[in-house]
């Protein structure tokens, strides 16, 4: 064997024992275990009936980032925003009678789709996308 042949063979060799630990971490990073292949992650600790039951769902620590699931009781749908207020950063409640989300540590209000309907914020809220399998809630970023 010569010199060429031997760097030939344990550079493939060493590229073939590190191929699992690289296609590992290249599947880590694009999709987690509750992620679907069209980017959707599975809403847990919330059904579609109990949310119509209790109007909302706030989950500080969901794959996507903070959420909070709203059931629209009049158009029968559900919105999904990060409850986290674009002015100073507090989390904003969804009020079912006023049908509004309220910024407790000022007057801003939004409406349940996220969008500034009293100021001071100047931004609406980061919305997510939302998708219902029989009692199952998904949502990604929109």
């Amino acid at each position: 064997m010569n010199r060429r042949e031997f760097v030939a063979l344990v550079g493939v060799g060493g590229a073939m024992a590190c191929a699992p630990e690289i296609l590992a971490t290249a599947t880590d990073q694009e999709m987690t275990p509750a992620q679907a292949a069209d980017g959707f992650v599975k809403v847990t600790g919330i059904t579609l009936k109990e949310l119509e039951a209790k109007g909302s769902f706030l989950d500080k620590k969901s794959p996507v980032g903070s959420l909070l699931l709203i059931w629209e009781k009049k158009a029968k749908k559900i919105s999904a925003v990060n409850p986290t207020c674009t002015h100073e950063g507090c989390t904003v409640k969804w009020d079912t009678g006023a049908q509004i989300l309220a910024c407790p540590c000022h007057p801003g209000k939004f409406t349940a789709t996220g969008v500034v309907t009293n100021k001071p914020p100047k931004r609406n809220l980061t919305t997510y996308q939302v998708k219902v399998e029989k009692d199952v809630i998904f949502v990604k970023k929109a």
